[in-house]
């Protein structure tokens, strides 16, 4: 704990080395330390060429009165168990923040189970998540008539009926592909219902805002 911290953004390596260290601390393998690799930021600490804490940022558009705003989304940061207690948490947020906001970001949002922790930092409005994995059987099951198509995967009128929805919540981050609520790789994709061509679509409603706390 006498050698020196350092905050830097991550290359392949230390990348490499913080996936292990945020396998160590949540107890399981983080994926969208992989996933989100091509789009997100990453900050980390390190102190005597060790990764000890760090986290991922996004530049995303999230949606307030109909319009997108540019955000800084935090998610899956973490701090080594032994370097606990002196505040690194609230120095990290700093260090992951500070070059979102130089590439524009004018609000935040955090995605973390520690509610009181983000309340401590600044944020307000803690947002419970759901989700639901359907599998595509299922859901075949569930849609029977010929009205309806089930297929494996994102389709673009989903995607732009989400993107229409979003804009009528405070709130909600849009996500880039590769991450869980975005355009995945379509081995993995969730499936999708759309009505027949023969078919009016059927009535929708809009989903609560995918960010944990947020604020102006």
């Amino acid at each position: 704990m006498n050698q020196q911290l350092t905050f830097a953004p991550a290359d392949d390596g230390l990348w490499e080395q913080y996936d292990r260290l945020a396998t160590r601390a949540y107890g399981h393998p983080v994926g969208d330390i992989t996933h989100l690799r091509e789009h997100a930021d990453l900050q980390v600490a390190v102190r005597g060429g060790r990764v000890v804490a760090g986290g991922l940022g996004l530049l995303v558009d999230q949606f307030f009165g109909g319009a997108p705003v540019p955000s800084a989304c935090l998610g899956d940061g973490c701090v080594a168990p032994e370097e606990r207690g002196d505040r690194l948490a609230t120095d990290m947020a700093t260090e992951r923040l500070r070059p979102l906001i130089e590439r524009g970001a004018v609000i935040s949002a955090i995605v973390t189970s520690s509610t009181g922790y983000a309340r401590r930092l600044g944020w307000e409005a803690p947002t419970g998540v759901l989700a639901w994995t359907v599998a595509t059987d299922d859901l075949k099951r569930s849609f029977t008539s010929g009205d309806f198509q089930v297929e494996h995967g994102p389709a673009d009128e989903a995607e732009a009926l989400q993107r229409d929805l979003a804009r009528q919540w405070n709130g909600p981050v849009c996500r880039p592909p590769g991450g869980p609520g975005g355009s995945r790789p379509k081995a993995t994709s969730p499936p999708t219902v759309s009505p027949g061509p023969a078919t009016p679509p059927p009535a929708c409603s809009a989903s609560p805002p995918n960010a944990t706390n947020a604020t102006a």
